[in-house]
C-alpha cells in the first residue's frame, strides 16, 4: 500500500467514524491513537504507524475545527487539555529523533 493509499485510508477512517463526537472526545481518541501508532513503529510495523499518526493529526484537526473548541476561547479547558497534548507528546518523540541526522 502506497503512502498516499495510507493517509487516504486514515483520514476516510476518522472522518467516518468521529464526524458527530465532541471535541473533547476526539482528544481522548487522538491521545490513544499517538500510543498505539508509537507501540506500532517500535514493533516495526511502519504503514500501521503511519496511518495511526495520520489519524491522529485529523483527530486533532477535527478537535481544533469544532465549534466547542472555537467557542472556549483562549483559556478554556479543552484548550489546555490540546496544550497538554501537545507539550507531552513533542517531548516524547523529540527524545526519540534527537540522534536521527537529517
Amino acid at each position: 500500500m502506497s503512502v498516499a493509499d495510507i493517509k487516504n485510508k486514515a483520514k476516510e477512517t476518522v472522518l467516518r467514524e468521529a464526524t458527530k463526537a465532541s471535541a473533547a472526545s476526539l482528544l481522548h481518541v487522538a491521545r490513544d491513537q499517538i500510543l498505539k501508532a508509537k507501540d506500532l513503529e517500535s514493533a516495526g510495523d511502519h504503514p500501521a504507524a503511519l496511518e495511526g499518526y495520520i489519524k491522529t493529526a485529523t483527530l486533532l484537526k477535527m478537535a481544533i475545527d469544532s465549534p466547542d473548541y472555537k467557542r472556549e476561547g483562549a483559556r478554556g479547558s479543552l484548550r489546555k487539555e490540546m496544550s497538554d497534548f501537545i507539550q507531552v507528546r513533542h517531548s516524547l518523540f523529540s527524545s526519540d529523533y534527537s540522534q536521527v541526522d537529517f
